[in-house]
């Protein structure tokens, strides 16, 4: 990796690292956490399409853009739940069915 991709990734964790707090303090005020997962959601998909619209002659790539957020969520997901109960039946079925 080189130095540059190396700052831009350090920079996207830092971005990261500053819209985690924002959902964070919306989390402080009451709102459900599934309600600021699906609001940063609809914006990283708007702006992704906005970035690739706007930054690049390329074409959107649904299919590298999922994979890159499947592997994120599930390493994520997996930080999370560490020490806590197993997956349920029905979290089972969906990632078998997922996999599949």
């Amino acid at each position: 990796m080189s130095d540059d991709q190396s700052s831009e990734k350090e920079l996207g964790v830092h971005m990261a690292n500053e819209i985690i707090i924002l959902a964070n303090d919306k989390l402080e005020t009451g709102l459900h956490p599934l309600v600021i997962a699906d609001a940063l959601r609809h914006a990283a998909a708007n702006f992704t399409a906005f970035a690739f619209a706007h930054g690049t002659d390329e074409a959107l790539d649904n299919d590298e853009i999922v994979r890159d957020f499947v592997q994120m969520l599930e390493y994520y997901d997996s930080r999370h739940r560490e020490g806590r109960a197993p997956k349920s039946g029905l979290e089972q079925l969906v990632e078998q069915v997922k996999n599949e």
